[in-house]
């Protein structure tokens, strides 16, 4: 089974449930007023790893759907103080960015299923189509708490979904 068609088995046999956030963290520098900072010179760095995914067997006797799939996304966002002059030879830049300040999350996207689907087609499926389910809910916690820290607005974009060619 090809790597697309163990997506497309797991993609017809799990059934998105809940999505959460398991953990948050927000902090700013010490030495930085946003109220007050040249937005100019501000950059944004992200983050998204799949962390991990877990699979059960529910045991209860209630359910119709009686496998449970979690899958944990880490997610960030940076703000970074950008040089104003860099200079071209040093292809790194500065040794390490100054971070201004930092808003991070795990989320869980949560699925059930009647069926196993195997553990290629879940693999696939936290790859590569967890993080749909779960980025709504991150572009707002980004937006959300920006405003609240009185940070620079950063606009999380939209993901699209690629059409693989039939």
């Amino acid at each position: 089974m090809t790597a697309d068609q163990a997506l497309e088995r797991a993609k017809a046999v799990l059934n998105i449930q809940d999505v959460w956030m398991h953990q948050s963290y927000a902090w700013m520098a010490k030495d930085f007023d946003p109220k007050f900072s040249d937005v100019e010179l501000i950059g944004a760095q992200h983050k998204h790893v799949v962390a991990r995914a877990t699979f059960a067997e529910i045991t209860d006797g209630q359910q119709h759907a009686p496998y449970l799939y979690r899958v944990y996304i880490d997610l960030g966002m940076r703000l970074v103080q950008v040089e104003e002059n860099t200079d071209p030879a040093n292809e790194g830049g500065a040794d390490r960015p100054h971070v201004l300040a930092s808003v991070e999350a795990t989320l869980v996207a949560e699925y059930r299923t009647a069926e196993d689907p195997g553990e290629d087609a879940l693999n696939a499926f936290a790859a590569r189509n967890a993080s749909y389910h779960v980025w709504p809910f991150w572009r707002e916690y980004v937006v959300s708490q920006c405003d609240r820290m009185r940070l620079p607005r950063v606009m999380i974009p939209t993901m699209h979904l690629k059409h693989s060619a039939q």
